[in-house]
């Protein structure tokens, strides 16, 4: 892989940061975000989860991976409680707690970590998650396959337990990517076609492994690839990768016990192993490396801008110096006036996007009921009735909540994309006004993520509907004739699917509205502390070099020698920070 390695450019941060031995607050923090981008990129994991219906063998592919048979594999479904798996120096074992608590037990080798942890997520040695566990956290030295990713064990969906399946959802926004564990017995099922749909609305890449390969012949295994990968088709989502990957996860554990390495390549597991590498870690670490590089070169730029002021603050007449700061100042009423304007222009689209939620809202709800009226006809009380309006009931909902939530996305991202270059827009002409003033060009601004807003996911895993299994025929209706007994059943079928649509409906607005609120609420905010913040950083640089002017008129000729050397060596590390942009 052709790209810098990490302790390049944690290098040049340190350079940077080691040059202003004076630093203003503004440039305290701006070395404060250098030191947390250098951190990031050298501690950067890949989270990769891995997810699936209950007993399809994920636990044993986590083992495999691993190299050890760290997760339980019985036949008890795991509780609610998700397992993250790391790199450490030493076997270290981390038991976050629903209330808050951190456990750390003393754990001496892997076999006491496989216990500690089949005692936190097991459903029998912690039912129904009676020890109010949040998430286990596990690290152990002896994976090179975890020091490069981050593995995330769930509970499968599809147990006896729902929370199970609740956990699992849950997860979801912490992914990278996924592996999404199939077996050949059978393939794929309904639920798992369902479950993969909330899959891809979280998580940007999935990849799909075929289990327990070993169990069929050649020819079987054959059937079944095929067969997954037409039901695949059918869905064609992006985020689904191409390849199906067939694996046996229990020949993999065994080879790698033994240190078989033609048994390794017989379970399937290296293919899948260097694809992850290839198609997604390498690719996460450059993208990492491309985005912090720019992070770094936006702070230089301002840094150096800081340096460029005070030289030419520092070598003007000190009357010439005040004027221009007084201009400053006036510019900087008119930029306050400017950020007043456009805090007004947002508020006003953060009231358009909440109408158009209700609008889309409304739309969705009229074409649910007219789609389930239709249903309602074919009731006639039976089990196998039931079921199948509950199952076209969770259908609709599952697809009108998709289609909202996406709509709804659009209307916050373009609205927050239009605001965020209006602020952007603004925060640089505080330099640039600066600039003129003191004959320097200025260039960047150091963006500090300042405008990225964080959405929670719009979708509400499992829409609440009426249990229809207490639509029975009551003993009055007995008496009834089969006609009028069908629509009193019927009548009841629709009453419970009104009530159904009201509390979806209800629950999904209000989701989306607390969203759209904080969306908004938080850009308002940064906004206009990110405005203000880059006049007084200004303001500040400015004052600096005045001050130095009137109390050390006699050392003024180190003040200005120090301040160019601070620029000078600043653009010879902008000069090195291009070189990286470049191999990246």
């Amino acid at each position: 892989m052709n790209h810098t390695s990490p302790p390049d450019l944690v290098k040049i941060v340190q350079g940077i940061t080691g040059i202003i031995s004076r630093p203003t607050e503004s440039q305290r923090r701006l070395i404060e975000q250098l030191k947390h981008h250098a951190s990031r990129l050298s501690k950067s994991a890949f989270q990769l989860a891995v997810l699936g219906q209950f007993k399809r063998g994920k636990s044993s592919l986590l083992n495999a991976l691993v190299g050890y048979p760290l997760l339980s594999t019985g036949i008890l479904p795991l509780t609610a409680v998700p397992t993250f798996l790391s790199q450490s120096e030493n076997i270290t074992l981390n038991l976050k707690y629903t209330a808050g608590g951190i456990d750390q037990p003393n754990i001496d080798n892997l076999q006491e970590l496989a216990s500690a942890i089949a005692a936190a997520t097991t459903e029998e040695l912690n039912p129904h998650n009676a020890k109010g566990i949040e998430r286990v956290e596990a690290a152990m030295p002896s994976s090179q396959w975890l020091f490069e990713v981050t593995l995330i064990d769930t509970p499968g969906v599809g147990s006896t337990y729902n929370h199970n399946t609740e956990t699992a959802h849950g997860i979801l926004p912490e992914c990278d990517a996924a592996l999404f564990v199939l077996s050949v017995d059978p393939p794929i099922t309904e639920l798992e076609v369902s479950y993969l749909k909330k899959i891809c609305r979280n998580v940007s890449h999935v990849v799909i492994v075929l289990n327990k390969i070993d169990l069929v012949d050649p020819a079987d295994q054959h059937k079944a690839i095929e067969f997954l990968a037409s039901v695949l088709a059918r869905e064609a989502k992006p985020q689904l990768d191409q390849r199906i990957f067939a694996v046996s996860a229990r020949l993999a554990l065994a080879a790698r016990m033994s240190d078989d390495r033609e048994k390794l390549l017989q379970s399937g597991l290296p293919e899948l192993e260097d694809h992850l590498r290839r198609s997604l870690v390498d690719k996460k670490r450059v993208l990492l490396e491309s985005s912090i590089v720019k992070k770094i070169s936006e702070i230089v730029a301002a840094l150096e801008a800081d340096a460029g002021l005070t030289v030419q603050a520092l070598t003007i007449p000190l009357s010439d110096l005040d004027k221009r700061i007084g201009l400053f100042e006036k510019a900087a009423i008119d930029i306050t006036r400017e950020r007043e304007n456009l805090h007004d222009l947002l508020s006003g689209e953060w009231r358009r996007t909440l109408g158009k939620l209700d609008s889309f809202c409304e739309e969705a709800e009229r074409r649910i009921r007219l789609e389930l009226k239709n249903i309602v006809g074919n009731f006639y009380g039976s089990e196998s009735d039931r079921t199948d309006v509950q199952s076209k009931m969770f259908s609709i909902f599952d697809r009108e909540f998709e289609s909202i939530g996406t709509l709804v996305d659009a209307e916050v991202a373009a609205a927050v994309s239009t605001h965020q270059q209006r602020y952007l827009t603004l925060v640089r002409s505080v330099r640039e006004a600066a600039g003129t003033l003191m004959d320097v060009a200025v260039s960047g601004v150091a963006s500090d993520d300042w405008l990225e807003i964080k959405r929670e996911p719009y979708w509400i895993e499992q829409a609440r509907l009426e249990n229809l299994s207490s639509i029975t025929v009551d003993v009055f209706a007995r008496l009834l004739p089969a006609r009028m007994r069908r629509k009193r059943q019927q009548r009841k079928v629709r009453d419970a699917i009104e009530g159904a649509i009201t509390r979806n409906i209800s629950d999904l607005r209000w989701s989306m509205r607390q969203n759209i609120d904080d969306s908004f609420r938080r850009l308002l905010f940064v906004s206009k502390e990110v405005v203000d913040r880059s006049v007084a950083s200004t303001r500040e640089v400015l004052e600096a070099a005045r001050e130095r002017r009137r109390s050390e008129s006699e050392s003024i000729q180190h003040e200005t020698e120090y301040a160019d050397r601070v620029l000078q060596q600043l653009r010879r590390l902008r000069t090195q920070l291009e070189l990286v942009s470049r191999v990246n």
